[in-house]
């Protein structure tokens, strides 16, 4: 029968029975829809009726799908609508997966469909009837939406309900689509990361069985390792590993250089396992016999990434027999295989417990370590690894045999600052042991000559912190001494580094501690003190200052820095705070001496003036101890003592008689004391005490101090009676 295009208009859609038109979907349970039962194919009676005319032939089943499937919308939309807020039962459920599943409900539909079931679903009730019904083992055919995955997300926040969900993204892992089995690593590394249920579920499920089908595919292999960084993280996950044998696959993670980041973090979280670490390193020493290039890159530098995060991993790489496999790994064409050897060395020398291991291996290891010294793209690493060996005294007699400082000079004209403090560093450690400090001794006028010539801070700093190390011995600063480094001590001093100022200071300070070399030192003040009022630093200072004390404990030091004016320094630091103490000491050194007594009573006027006026503060008590001290070893002779009143020294020290300080008071008792004790004082002394006499009696802290003080001072006073009437 044929029809016109207009009689379609005409067609009554409302009382058409569905249920012959369900395909393969007629087992499941659907809202009552109509539509008319409607012909294969009915054209119009108007295009048969004029075939030499021009005019469309219509199919009118096509032309009623859209409208078909607007109704189905529309009727899906109103169910999904009517019923939110009631809670879900199966037949509900069902009914949204037959929407959801049948051809004629559009993607938008279904997407507003799976949002509402993903709102039911926050609730564990809802989740466990989804989770029960068909709609998971149906999932596939809902993919790619991704309202689907939010959804199943939802379903794991639920220990109840989260294998279910798990099992769903399982079961798409060996899906022939790469996206889908993309989504699905993706989903389960989410569902291991969202809650500790979540990620216990992703163990139950058996995941990692899974890992080994991604092999052959790179994009999955990317996912897979990903979602297994996840699940090393969580508890059992890496005793899960280990049973799943995921370590037989790490080198096809290792090869790809989008997974090789998610590898080596796997790596780190077993290796913080002891029983599964020392697998985790084996696997990785399997790995470097391989041919893959990629994958031996990359199975050193996670072997040197261990061993450099802590002492336990630097001993699970020694325990595979990493080291065997060094001399290859260090001779490598590849730079990057070489930087991860070396690197791997470096750590495992830099751990005490692991050391030994290292110098047990150095006949392996070394040469090939030394060819690397001179290597652009390694030498940094290299020379830090001979370092590190270094401060073993066997590794240390090792790398004197194997010359390596014959390098050190050509090492400091490196624009690599990496390389010069680690050749420093060489030459530094060598210096400390016994069995080659002679030798590094016998370089000292070649590496020194290297030095001086440079300007640069970072070759002068730890070549510096150098000579201060082998100054340490006697020998070892006879040596400093005869290469003349003294010589550059003042243009040191005056370094814009502090760390070359400091390491100067210290290279003086230890000459000055050797018998020997002693002279020499005292020789050189002058120079050295000439530069002393420069140093605007306070820890540069006080060191400067702890050398001039160290030197003024000889009496031939001491009165050769009274002859380089060392007191009119002392005076200046006396005013400033941070050098007080240090100044302080220095005078208490000197007075030992009685060569160098004349020039402090001639200096004690100025020293009262100066001195007192800083140090009468409380903060400083202290500092005013050792002053009253200082002064107190100038009054034991009968000219200091004289100098010392003759400076009103008693307008002083009155207030401090009555101090509340018993420390001060003390010292200022032994001050009156020695000054009591010379005759030519102490009419002075009776004269000019104009405080009451009983402070003295009554004090219980200075008692017989004060008895002593004023005996001897009625003795006097009785033998003097015009004096005792004034």
């Amino acid at each position: 029968m044929m029809i016109s295009p207009l009689a379609i208009c005409a067609t009554d859609f409302t009382n058409v029975n569905r249920s012959s038109e369900l395909d393969s979907y007629t087992h499941l349970p659907m809202q009552q829809l109509t539509r008319q039962r409607t012909r294969d194919s009915i054209f119009s009676w108007w295009s048969d009726s004029n075939p030499g005319l021009q005019g469309a032939t219509i199919n009118l089943h096509t032309l009623a799908k859209p409208l078909m499937r607007r109704m189905y919308d529309r009727d899906a939309l109103k169910y999904v609508r009517e019923h939110r807020g009631i809670p879900l039962s199966s037949e509900i459920v069902e009914i949204y997966l037959s929407y959801l599943l049948w051809k004629h409900i559009s993607p938008s539909t279904k997407d507003n469909i799976m949002k509402d079931i993903t709102e039911r679903v926050k609730f564990e009730d809802d989740a466990l009837m989804v989770a029960h019904s068909n709609i998971l083992p149906n999932i596939r055919a809902l993919l790619p939406s991704k309202s689907v995955e939010g959804a199943i997300l939802a379903l794991a926040q639920h220990p109840s309900t989260a294998l279910a969900a798990c099992l769903s993204f399982v079961n798409l892992l060996s899906d022939d689509d790469i996206l889908v089995v993309h989504l699905a690593w993706t989903g389960l590394s989410r569902i291991a990361e969202s809650s500790e249920s979540g990620g216990d579920a992703v163990v139950e499920a058996k995941v990692l069985d899974h890992v080994r089908k991604g092999d052959d595919d790179f994009d999955v292999v990317e996912s897979a390792w990903k979602g297994l960084e996840r699940i090393t993280g969580l508890s059992g996950g890496v005793e899960a590993v280990l049973d799943a044998k995921v370590l037989d696959h790490l080198h096809v993670g290792l090869s790809s250089s989008i997974a090789r980041r998610h590898v080596q973090n796997v790596l780190f979280t077993l290796t913080r396992c002891p029983s599964i670490a020392l697998a985790a390193c084996s696997s990785l020493i399997h790995i470097l016999s391989n041919d893959d290039a990629e994958a031996v890159e990359s199975a050193w530098n996670a072997l040197a990434d261990i061993a450099g995060s802590s002492d336990d991993g630097a001993k699970f790489v020694v325990e595979a027999k990493a080291l065997d496999h060094l001399p290859k790994g260090l001779l490598s064409p590849i730079a990057t295989v070489r930087y991860s050897a070396c690197r791997t060395v470096s750590y495992i020398a830099g751990f005490r417990s692991t050391l030994p291991a290292v110098i047990h291996a150095l006949p392996e290891i070394l040469a090939p370590l030394f060819t690397l010294l001179d290597d652009a793209d390694v030498d940094q690493t290299a020379w830090r690894a001979v370092s590190e060996i270094a401060t073993s005294p066997f590794g240390a007699e090792a790398v004197v045999k194997a010359k390596v400082l014959d390098l050190v000079p050509r090492a400091l004209l490196s624009p690599d600052k990496d390389v010069w403090i680690s050749a420093c560093n060489v030459v530094e450690r060598l210096a400390g042991h016994e069995s080659t400090s002679p030798i590094e001794i016998r370089a000292l006028p070649e590496f020194l000559g290297g030095f001086a010539l440079f300007d640069n801070v970072n070759v002068i700093q730890p070549a510096w912190r150098i000579v201060s190390r082998i100054a340490t011995t006697p020998l070892g600063a006879e040596a400093v001494v005869k290469a003349k480094v003294l010589d550059l001590v003042p243009r040191a001093l005056l370094s814009p580094d502090i760390d070359v100022r400091l390491s100067a200071c210290n290279v003086v300070e230890r000459l000055a501690g050797h018998e020997l070399t002693f002279p020499v030192v005292v020789h050189a003040l002058p120079e050295f003190l000439g530069v002393f009022t420069l140093f605007d630093d306070v820890s540069v200072i006080q060191t400067a200052w702890r050398i001039v004390s160290r030197i003024a404990t000889s009496p031939l030091g001491a009165e050769a820095l009274v002859k380089a004016n060392v007191l009119v320094l002392v005076l200046g630091a006396l005013s400033q705070s941070p050098t007080r103490t240090t100044a302080c000491q220095l005078l208490e050194t000197l007075v030992g001496h009685e060569s160098t007594m004349p020039a402090l009573i001639s200096a004690l006027p100025d020293f009262l003036e100066v001195a007192f006026a800083n140090l009468l503060d409380d903060a400083y008590g202290r500092d005013f101890g050792s002053a009253l001290v200082v002064i107190s070893y100038i009054s034991q002779s009968s000219e200091g003592a004289e100098a010392a009143v003759a400076a009103n020294i008693m307008s002083i020290i009155s207030p401090w008689l009555l101090t509340s300080d018993p420390v001060l008071r003390e010292r200022a008792y032994d001050l009156l004391h020695r000054l009591n004790g010379h005759d030519p004082t102490l009419s002075a002394l009776v004269v000019r005490m104009g405080w009451p006499r009983e402070h003295l009696s009554r004090d219980k802290y200075a008692h017989r101090k004060a008895e002593r003080i004023l005996v001897k001072i009625d003795t006097y006073c009785e033998s003097l009676p015009v004096l005792s009437h004034e």
